[in-house]
């Protein structure tokens, strides 16, 4: 939390919003775009969990379509790190995870 993290936004078939409300932030994943955005939530000593959705109607599923952004302080987040650099993500690495960085990859 309080620190900026990178995130790479991709769709394999229709587009999706990505929209905390929290943040007051939306953006899209397009296919055969890829949308690279800083995000930087306020700082705070305490883990918190903000939860996101799809804001495009994009396909039969869409309104199950929602996923949570864990923010944590800097200490707890090297003790995820270390806990989590070898294991596989879908679309992203231990490269990314290290850099504070993510992947979101959606179908609809």
């Amino acid at each position: 939390s309080g620190q900026t993290s990178q995130i790479t936004l991709v769709s394999q078939d229709v587009v999706h919003g990505f929209y905390v409300p929290q943040f007051n932030f939306s953006r899209y994943a397009q296919p055969g775009v890829t949308n690279l955005f800083d995000l930087t939530p306020k700082a705070s000593s305490t883990p918190k969990d903000y939860r996101g959705q799809c804001t495009q109607l994009c396909g039969l599923y869409h309104a199950l379509m929602f996923f949570h952004v864990t923010t944590l302080p800097p200490a707890q987040f090297q003790a995820w790190l270390a806990r989590n650099t070898n294991r596989s993500f879908e679309g992203s690495s231990s490269n990314t995870a290290a850099s504070g960085t993510g992947t979101l990859s959606g179908t609809g």
